[in-house]
C-alpha cells in the first residue's frame, strides 16, 4: 500500500484523459487521488491494519475517513477536490457511502476514481489478503459494472491494455520505464463518458 495514492492518482488521471474530460477536471481527479485517504489519520491504527473483517462499529469508524478527507481537502482550497474525496466510496447502485448517491448524481471524478481505487486495491497486497492479478481485477471490475461502478467508466478502463497498468505501476514504484501521458491521451481508444 506504500504507493497507493500515487498509483490511484495516475490511474484515475489516465482514465479521465482517455474519457475526454477537460484538463481542469483531469487535474482535480489527479490531486484528489493523492489525498483521497488523508482522512484515515482519524481512523485508529488497529482498524486500518486489522487482518480480518471489520465489525459493524469498526466499519462505521472506517467510513468516516471520506468526510474527514473532504474537510481537509476543503481547507486546501483546491476547488472540486473535496467532492471527489467525499464521494469516492459511493456506488453506482446507490448503496455506497457517505451520501448513498447513485448513477449520474455521483460526481464524474468520484466515479472514475472509484474504478482506479478498486483496481489498485485488488492488485495490491492488503492486510487481509494477497494481491490478485490484473486479469482478475479486470474481471472483478466488469462483474461489478452497473452495481458498484459506472458501466461507462468501466468500459473506458477496459480499453487500456494490461501492459499500460503494469508499466504505470512500475514507473511509480521506480521499477520501470517512463510512460508519456500525451501518448496515452492521444491513443485511438479515447471515449467520451
Amino acid at each position: 500500500m506504500k504507493d497507493h495514492a500515487q498509483v490511484v492518482s495516475r490511474l484515475a488521471a489516465q482514465m479521465a484523459l482517455k474519457a475526454g474530460l477537460p484538463d481542469t477536471e483531469v487535474e482535480e481527479i489527479r490531486l484528489a487521488g493523492l489525498i483521497h485517504d488523508i482522512g484515515k489519520i482519524h481512523v485508529p491504527e488497529y482498524v486500518l491494519r486489522k487482518p480480518t473483517l471489520l465489525t459493524a462499529q469498526e466499519f462505521e469508524i472506517m467510513k468516516s475517513h471520506a468526510a474527514w478527507g473532504a474537510k481537509m481537502a476543503e481547507l486546501s482550497r483546491a476547488r472540486g477536490i473535496e467532492r471527489i474525496v467525499f464521494h469516492h466510496h459511493e456506488r453506482h447502485d446507490g448503496t455506497g457511502y457517505p451520501g448513498g448517491l447513485s448513477g449520474g448524481d455521483i460526481p464524474i471524478g468520484s466515479r472514475i476514481f472509484a474504478v482506479a481505487d478498486a483496481f489498485d486495491a485488488i492488485t495490491s497486497d492488503r492486510p487481509y489478503r494477497k494481491a490478485r492479478s490484473i486479469d482478475a481485477a479486470r474481471k472483478e471490475l466488469q462483474r461489478c459494472s452497473g452495481t458498484q461502478f459506472d458501466p461507462d467508466v468501466v468500459e473506458v478502463f477496459l480499453r487500456f491494455p494490461n501492459d499500460l497498468w503494469r508499466e504505470l505501476r512500475a514507473e511509480i514504484t521506480g521499477q520501470g520505464k517512463l510512460l508519456s501521458t500525451l501518448d496515452i491521451a492521444n491513443s485511438p481508444t479515447q471515449a467520451k463518458i
